[in-house]
C-alpha cells in the first residue's frame, strides 16, 4: 500500500485572509480583542449576566461576543469594554519594517501588570 502525503496549504497568518474575508486585518484585530475580553470574563468566573454589568451591556450581547461574533462592535467599541474590564490598552505607531510598503496592526496581549508613569 503506498502512502500519499496529505495536501495541505500553508496560512498567511491570519486566517480571514486566507478565508477570502473583507478587510482580514481588521477582522482579525476584532478577534483578538473579543478573544481578550472572553478571558478576562472567565478569568473572574462571571456569568454572562455578571458579564454585562461588568461591560455595561446586555447579555444577549455578551452571548454574541462570546460566541466571537464581531459583528456591530466597533474596533473602539471593544477597547472601551476592555477599559471597562480593568485594562489599559496601549495603541502604539511605528514605520513598517523596510521590506514593506504598508504597516499592519497587531493586538499584543500582555497578563503582566504595568507601572502608570
Amino acid at each position: 500500500m503506498k502512502l500519499t502525503k496529505p495536501r495541505h496549504t500553508v496560512g498567511s497568518g491570519n486566517v480571514f485572509h486566507d478565508l477570502g474575508i473583507a478587510n482580514p486585518e481588521a477582522a482579525q484585530v476584532k478577534a483578538d480583542l473579543v478573544h481578550e475580553i472572553c478571558s478576562l470574563v472567565a478569568d473572574r468566573s462571571a456569568t454572562q449576566t455578571e458579564a454585562g454589568k461588568l461591560l455595561g451591556i446586555p447579555q444577549p450581547k455578551v452571548s454574541r461576543l462570546m460566541g466571537g461574533r464581531t459583528d456591530g462592535f466597533s474596533t473602539e467599541f471593544l477597547i472601551k469594554l476592555l477599559n471597562r474590564l480593568g485594562q489599559d490598552v496601549r495603541i502604539v505607531v511605528e514605520p513598517a519594517g523596510p521590506r514593506r510598503k504598508t504597516g499592519w496592526t497587531h493586538v499584543a496581549h500582555s497578563r503582566t501588570p504595568h507601572k502608570r508613569g
